[in-house]
């Protein structure tokens, strides 16, 4: 009989995470977006789990849950992140708002979600614009660290 247990999820997040900080993720960040690197180049364990430290998600099809196909309760993985903009308390600045709608029209095709928790959500980000976009909100006080 063997003593091998499997992984949890809660212990291979802590695995990851020590293996490297997800807040060291920046210079792989822009190395991507230079080099736009497809899905199929980022580590799986940046991608699914480092990369949510950043507000950075994988983007579905959006043919999940409301999805017409039997079992589907989520949509094919497309090459597009949903950005995930702290917004502390749901209090946002008018250069702050046009900012984000700025980037939402260049980048997100012209469209931002309010979660229940008073953040933002872009959707179909490609991860070349990703470093541009951070730089931005960074630049008028928002953050998607942590988001």
């Amino acid at each position: 009989m063997s003593d091998v247990r499997k992984e949890t999820p809660a212990q291979r997040a802590e695995r990851i995470k020590r293996e490297k900080v997800p807040y060291d993720l920046w210079d792989d960040i822009v190395r991507w977006a230079r080099e736009r690197r497809d899905f199929s180049a980022i580590p799986p364990e940046d991608l699914k789990s480092r990369l949510r430290w950043w507000g950075l998600y994988t983007q579905g099809d959006g043919n999940g849950v409301h999805s017409r196909e039997k079992g589907s309760s989520e949509g094919k993985a497309v090459p597009f992140f949903m950005l995930r903009i702290k917004i502390p308390n749901g209090h946002l600045r008018a250069h702050q708002l046009r900012t984000i709608g700025t980037i939402a029209n260049r980048c997100a095709r012209g469209f931002g979600d309010v979660t229940v928790r008073e953040n933002i959500q872009l959707h179909w980000i490609s991860i070349e614009d990703v470093p541009g976009i951070i730089t931005q909100l960074n630049h008028v006080g928002l953050t998607t660290l942590g988001a």
